[in-house]
């Protein structure tokens, strides 16, 4: 098999699994992804919409992490009006970003890898070879 050929192949089987990958997740996302308090890291980018100053109002040790979050959660405040399905909107946006980086990486790591990666890279499975 020429290595053309075989790179296609590689490509084709990860659109595949990628591709249903997406839709179980995105599947999955009004029935939430952790166990955790996830809409904490809602709460902070919504406050700072609201008028709240960080590091003098807001002393959380993630309140850093927001910024990415204070454009898009003004943006969606702009347009719904209110918090009504902000979680469910934000699990979706999560999911897209995911899958847009999930794509990056496998066409920006694919050049040092010439059909796929080496196996001695898998060698953490248990059933690798």
């Amino acid at each position: 098999m020429t290595e053309d050929r075989k790179n296609k192949y590689i490509t084709g089987a990860f659109f595949l699994l990628f591709g249903l990958t997406m839709v179980f997740l995105f599947w999955k996302c009004p029935y939430g992804y952790a166990h955790e308090d996830e809409p904490l890291a809602l709460t902070i980018p919504y406050r700072m919409c609201l008028g709240d100053c960080l590091l003098t109002q807001e002393w959380h040790l993630s309140q850093l992490s927001c910024f990415p979050l204070y454009p898009t959660m003004k943006l969606y405040l702009a347009v719904f009006g209110g918090t009504t399905g902000m979680v469910l909107h934000f699990r979706y946006l999560y999911t897209l970003v995911w899958g847009m980086a999930a794509c990056f990486f496998f066409f920006r790591l694919r050049r040092f890898f010439r059909g796929g990666a080496p196996l001695s890279s898998l060698s953490f499975l248990p059933f690798a070879p």
